[in-house]
């Protein structure tokens, strides 16, 4: 009987401590997308302001890109590639 015990206390803690690596990567995966939607938010006011402040007018905001008119036509902007100073 105590070499099944001792089987039984090691698949106890290895399953204990899967389950808080699990726990902990949920949480880190939580703080990292509420960040990442904070700039997201703010790159987008501060691009939204860029633009209207030089007589473009933002007329589609995505996911994925921000789509413009302007003077000289119609411009479309994928997100990933706005610099963090935007």
């Amino acid at each position: 009987m105590g070499i099944i015990n001792d089987f039984k206390r090691l698949f106890w803690v290895n399953k204990a401590v899967a389950k808080s690596a699990a726990d902990k990567t949920v949480e880190k995966g939580r703080e990292i997308e509420n960040d990442f939607s904070e700039k997201a938010s703010d790159a987008w006011e501060k691009g939204k302001k860029v633009a209207e402040d030089v007589g473009e007018k933002v007329t589609t905001k995505a996911k994925d890109y921000i789509f413009i008119t302007h003077s000289s036509g119609m411009s479309n902007i994928k997100v990933n590639e706005l610099s963090a100073e935007c």
